[in-house]
């Protein structure tokens, strides 16, 4: 649509190319020419076995050109005129299309032109072509060559016109506005549509028509392709009028469109490789957002290879109820949170309305539908009792116990902050209470509440949480948070006994799996190990589960084991957030850029931004300035500890931020002329948020106490001396601003 294409050969390396020069007044207009070679670095980046290579662009007597990597094969167009694809195909391309395109969106690059004429079907899979190049489509008066792209008149306040083709562009970009990476999940849908019915979602004989069809019209249902189970929903969601209603992340279909391909019988390679099947690996589904339920047969792993299989994994997504979203902990990196049943028929899980309102759902894995469980409004940690029949969770600074199929809560003991509980056989609740504190112990009916451990400040130790019972119901797990990594990960410890071994360094909670596996997050790799309980020892190398495990910045990692053989997962967000600018009528007027962002602050000049952003896959966050002038990101720490909540002093000079370095969040500050120089500002036994700086050195924050929760604090900088309490009563105050004149304060 934009040039010509040419077959050539590359003589240095001796290999087959394609060229695609671009001549005639495109290649003469200079902002064209800018544009075209800015995307083409942009896709250059983006190295997928999926996406078509790009090797090389410039220009040559005012010819621009682009060097490709040469494909053989067919467009996915024209393979659909010959009409519809078999159901195999159908998911094996459409897993291959969502997970390059997938793979883009990680890295900041949205395509905006998917359709079929931009995807190659080759002898080794599909190649999705012209990343980055619709955006410059819209200048090029010539169609494509499928004749499809149109010119669509903006709104007035819009300025030129909106690139792509219709039949695959959603209702916002219709309609002028600015679209992100959802735009992609619509043309995706329509794609998938267009394979497995060989006819357009939406159609008509105008380009006009095609415009009413989109905005006000539901597309017809796939029919005899609908076999396919969950398909038709898969699509439709793809296909959501409204951006909020679709899939957030191609990560989330990709993941569903495997589970659908297993269930349905028509995954490619589905049948594991004979070394898989003899370990008896568990089949796992590796998501982005999603909650991963998966079976398996008696014994995760079986040692002798020779054994045969007793039967096969079994693996499928569970995704949230309609108008929902699964509830991220807290603590500065969230994670969904997820509670299997001992014998693994339910699952239960948090989950949010758009309003914000979350609560307890549980579904039976026998069912396709959760349903929600009253009476748990605004819960967390949920987990069973051994029978199934009630579950315990955490809500209004308690523990609380409710029955599964309904009835009132009962609360059991004080829990300010709670931070996980686990029942064993003989009624006893163990659980921790707070985010500085040892394990409690408590009867289910409220009665022998008593302190089961110690936390031992002298040692390095801030606090124990996240326990679990092993089967006999006296053993237990449970996370140790230190400031020493040599004391801190996964312990095994009695009810009848102080002592506790460390099983494994860790910085996130683990799971007992039956039988004898200890489950673990490292890296964000769940990892399975052999588990001597006689000699309170891990045995032999730990074997790789899943990849792209939820852990939060509080020690949870999202897993959940049953006794059955059932272990369930929460995978992470992987889709970067935006930082963008917003006028006052609401209208994104610029983005600045894209990042796992925590926190953030502007600087008094505006002209810098301050973040705490999540760094590899361990969940802590480093403190960097992205100079909005400049264009330019500049790293302030490198902690491995949770570094974040930077506030700008009033002149700019310096930051403060909280981080866990040195026991619970304690403030630190740094220049900007030398970061290197932290400095401890203020040191207690309480965690503290900064939230703001005045010009006569204040610096405002929000700290925890042990009788009246959260409470708006201020010390005198640089010297904290006694700090003050500005806003303490026995509710939770926090997120503290000062007026601009420093009278009044917002929290």
């Amino acid at each position: 649509g934009m040039g010509e294409v040419y077959k050539a050969r590359d003589t240095r390396l001796d290999r087959l190319v394609a060229i695609k020069v671009i001549t005639g007044h495109l290649a003469g207009l200079d902002d064209m020419r800018r544009r075209f070679e800015e995307e083409c670095r942009v896709t250059a980046t983006l190295h997928h076995p999926r996406i078509c290579a790009v090797y090389d662009v410039g220009t040559i007597d005012g010819v621009l050109y682009l060097v490709m990597e040469f494909l053989e094969g067919v467009s996915l167009a024209d393979r659909i005129t010959r009409g519809p694809i078999q159901r195999s195909e159908v998911l094996g391309h459409a897993i291959e299309i969502a997970d390059a395109v997938h793979y883009a969106h990680r890295n900041g690059v949205v395509h905006r032109d998917l359709k079929p004429a931009n995807v190659f079907i080759t002898s080794s899979g599909v190649k999705v072509l012209d990343f980055g190049i619709a955006k410059v489509r819209h200048a090029d008066d010539r169609p494509a060559t499928d004749g499809a792209t149109e010119r669509i008149a903006a709104p007035p306040t819009v300025r030129g016109s909106v690139p792509g083709t219709i039949y695959y562009l959603p209702p916002e970009r219709l309609e002028g506005k600015v679209a992100d990476h959802r735009s992609d999940v619509y043309g995706f849908g329509a794609i998938l549509y267009e394979m497995a019915t060989g006819r357009r979602a939406f159609d008509a004989p105008t380009p006009a028509g095609v415009i009413a069809a989109v905005m006000a019209t539901e597309a017809a249902p796939l029919g005899v392709q609908s076999a396919v189970p969950d398909l038709d929903w898969v699509v439709r969601r793809c296909l959501a009028k409204d951006p909020d209603d679709r899939w957030q992340s191609l990560g989330d279909v990709e993941a569903t469109l495997k589970a659908i391909a297993r269930t349905s019988g028509t995954a490619p390679g589905s049948t594991p490789p004979p070394s898989l099947r003899r370990r008896r690996v568990l089949a796992l589904l590796a998501s982005a957002t999603l909650l991963a339920a998966l079976a398996a047969a008696f014994g995760l792993y079986r040692a002798r290879p020779s054994a045969p299989p007793q039967a096969a994994a079994v693996s499928f997504a569970i995704l949230p109820p309609d108008g929902q979203t699964f509830t991220q902990t807290e603590g500065t990196v969230g994670s969904a949170q997820v509670a299997v049943s001992r014998d693994g028929r339910e699952l239960a899980f948090v989950a949010s309305a758009r309003n914000g309102a979350s609560q307890i759902w549980v579904r039976s894995l026998g069912s396709v539908e959760a349903v929600p469980l009253p009476g748990t409004e605004g819960a967390s940690f949920p987990f069973w009792s051994p029978d199934g029949r009630d579950l315990g969770f955490f809500v209004d600074n308690a523990l609380k116990r409710i029955p599964r199929r309904g009835g009132p809560a009962r609360p059991l003991a004080p829990a300010r902050n709670g931070r996980g509980g686990s029942w064993n056989d003989d009624g006893v609740i163990l659980f921790s209470a707070d985010t500085d504190a040892g394990l409690t112990r408590v009867r289910a009916d409220g009665s022998g509440r008593a302190e089961q451990t110690t936390v031992e400040t002298a040692t390095g130790e801030i606090s124990h949480r996240w326990p679990q019972f092993l089967p006999d119901g006296n053993l237990y797990l449970l996370f140790v948070q230190s400031t020493d990594p040599e004391r801190a990960g996964v312990y095994l410890a009695s009810l009848n006994s102080p002592e506790r071994t460390r099983l494994v360094r860790s910085t996130h909670s683990g799971q007992y799996a039956h039988p004898g596996r200890l489950l673990y997050v490292l890296g964000g790799t769940l990892l399975a190990a052999a588990l001597d309980v006689p000699t309170r020892r891990v045995t032999g190398e730990p074997v790789s589960v899943a990849k792209d495990v939820g852990t939060s910045s509080n020690f949870y990692a999202a897993i959940s084991a049953s006794a059955t053989g059932i272990v369930a997962y929460a995978g992470r967000p992987v889709v970067p957030e935006e930082l963008a600018w917003i006028d006052r009528s609401g209208r994104r007027v610029t983005a600045a850029t894209n990042d796992r962002y925590v926190d953030f602050r502007l600087s008094p000049d505006a002209r810098q931004v301050a973040v705490s952003t999540v760094k590899g896959s361990a969940d802590k966050t480093d403190i960097s300035v992205l100079n909005l002038v400049r264009a330019a990101t500049d790293s302030l720490t490198t902690s491995p500890a949770t570094d974040a909540s930077p506030v700008w002093s009033a002149d700019g000079t310096h930051i403060v931020f909280r981080s866990n370095r040195d026991g619970p969040h304690q403030l630190f500050t740094l220049p900007l002329s030398d970061p290197g120089s932290v400095a401890v500002f203020l040191k207690s036994d309480r965690y503290k948020h900064p939230t703001g700086w005045t010009r006569s050195g204040l610096i405002v924050y929000h700290t925890n106490d042990k009788d009246t929760g959260w409470d708006i604090a201020s010390a005198q900088w640089p010297r904290s001396g006694t700090p003050r309490i500005l806003v303490g009563t026995e509710f939770n105050e926090s997120q503290a601003q000062v007026s601009p004149d420093e009278q009044w304060l917002a929290y």
